[in-house]
């Protein structure tokens, strides 16, 4: 429970000082906060990312959804684009296992990939990636996922203070104002912390171009300035999740028809309501 409440203390002042949004202030704010964070903070991250995205399953470290035309891996389940693949949605793999493996090396044919100038998937589709799930080379990829669980808590973590100080310069002052204002409130409590961290990396920082469907966003700041104006610490993070709700339904409407993802809101809804149970 102690190491809980120093979470929520540390992320609380880390929050505080991504508030400020001065650029340069801003990036040296966000690495001392990161800093403060320890050890333990990072386990307890990584283990619920972990079961939110992978049923803390390692199996489910190396998936590729059939209704997806890429593969999502590690605790994050982070994306990683096919040659030729265009889709409205960021990759995230490579620049995770930039950072993760300057503190443990991946495994030789990853790095390989790495040190290339073409850092993409071995491969080409879904067929040929489930045939290699029983692979060495897949098995060593699991391993190294799972035993850098916390450092990919800790690159999560990091790359939301950057974008939130990043994309905050796309706001109005009256924005800037109610994104503070449900930060704060969502901040002083572990729940409200956790969900930030867990739906940045789940469902996007938000305001971008690239991932919308018919100009609707469905990202953390879509949620943040989506929200009810007038919140309280206890009413913060029941309102997070219903709006969160909402965009997600608004975005399975607006999808393509051939996207079917209405399968997924059943899904998507109960990890929201996680967030209201997060112990």
């Amino acid at each position: 429970m102690m190491v809980r409440q120093g979470l929520i203390q540390r992320l609380f002042v880390f929050g505080l000082s991504v508030l400020a949004w001065l650029p340069v202030q801003a990036s040296i704010s966000v690495a001392n906060q990161m800093r403060s964070l320890t050890s333990a903070d990072y386990q307890w991250v990584a283990q619920k990312l972990f079961q939110n995205e992978a049923n803390q399953n390692p199996a489910y470290l190396t998936f590729w959804s059939a209704k997806e035309p890429f593969p999502s891996l590690g605790i994050g389940h982070f994306i990683w684009m096919p040659e030729g693949v265009d889709a409205p949605f960021v990759e995230t793999f490579p620049e995770m296992v930039a950072f993760v493996s300057a503190h443990q090396p991946p495994p030789a044919w990853l790095q390989v990939l790495q040190d290339s100038s073409h850092f993409k998937p071995p491969w080409p589709d879904r067929p040929h990636f489930q045939q290699a799930q029983n692979s060495l080379a897949m098995q060593q990829l699991r391993d190294w996922l799972l035993e850098t669980a916390d450092w990919q808590a800790r690159f999560i973590v990091q790359r939301l203070g950057q974008q939130l100080a990043e994309v905050s310069q796309q706001l109005t002052p009256h924005q800037t104002q109610i994104v503070e204002q449900h930060l704060a409130a969502l901040l002083q409590r572990k729940q409200g912390a956790f969900a930030l961290i867990d739906y940045s990396n789940f469902k996007g920082i938000g305001l971008n171009i690239k991932e919308t469907y018919q100009a609707e966003g469905w990202g953390l700041m879509d949620v943040l300035l989506a929200m009810p104006s007038a919140v309280t610490v206890e009413t913060a993070l029941p309102e997070f999740v219903s709006t969160a709700q909402q965009l997600l339904q608004n975005r399975v409407k607006n999808a393509r028809p051939g996207r079917n993802e209405a399968h997924w809101l059943p899904g998507w809804t109960k990890r929201l309501e996680g967030y209201l149970s997060n112990e």
